[in-house]
């Protein structure tokens, strides 16, 4: 009943795709881009200053809150990407090294900013149902489908459904 996987994961799939892939990316770009854009802004503003405290009064807390906000921004990108680099790394394992089984998808519901998909599968005569939160707006297939899902082999619990993920090798 199992065979070998017959899908190759993409990476751009898996982060535009799987809705915990997109969150640590949106905390490491805003922790890159804002974070250091915003320090720069507090260097330049000081350095045109001239150390002076000629700063008015908006201004001065205005510079200091960004300089201390910036750098837990910068902080959280670099904490970020490790969990990214990981999440990725364990999608594409599965979909490329676990197993593959058929599945049924039960169904989706809809919620601000992403889609939660639930599907069941068997292995070894025990029946998994588990859910995915994704970003697709249009499914590839609808209530009652059969489809390819991937698990791992030491944990089947940890599954992931290959058509949303991958390509098909032909």
């Amino acid at each position: 009943m199992e065979q070998p996987t017959k899908y190759k994961a993409k990476t751009s799939k898996i982060i535009f795709t799987d809705g915990i892939s997109f969150f640590f990316l949106k905390l490491a770009v805003s922790g890159f881009f804002t974070g250091p854009f915003l320090f720069l802004i507090c260097v330049i503003v000081i350095i045109f200053q001239g150390f002076k405290l000629t700063f008015t009064g908006v201004i001065l807390p205005l510079v200091f809150v960004m300089g201390i906000v910036s750098i837990p921004l910068i902080l959280m990108g670099l904490f970020s990407l490790p969990f990214l680099i990981r999440r990725i790394n364990k999608i594409k394992n599965i979909i490329e090294k676990g197993e593959i089984v058929k599945g049924t998808f039960i169904e989706h519901k809809h919620g601000y900013k992403k889609t939660v998909l639930y599907f069941s599968f068997t292995v070894m005569g025990e029946v998994y149902k588990n859910y995915l939160n994704v970003l697709v707006f249009k499914l590839p297939f609808n209530k009652g489908d059969v489809i390819d899902v991937c698990y791992n082999k030491d944990k089947p619990s940890e599954a992931f459904i290959a058509q949303l993920f991958a390509d098909k090798i032909p």
